[in-house]
């Protein structure tokens, strides 16, 4: 088990490509990647993707 806690921050914005409109931070206790997703289907599918990355 990883001792790095990790965030994910997914919010809803016109427009949003969430691919291009993404950030992260990451120290080496804390990973916090933050998207911008155009509606709400779109963020339930990037949550399906998170889920790999833990």
């Amino acid at each position: 088990m990883s001792d790095i806690f990790k965030a994910a921050f997914i919010f809803v914005a016109p427009a949003a490509d969430s691919k291009k409109h993404m950030s992260r931070v990451k120290t080496d206790k804390f990973h916090v990647k933050m998207l911008a997703v155009h509606d709400y289907h779109q963020g339930c599918m990037i949550i399906d993707d998170l889920y790999p990355e833990g």
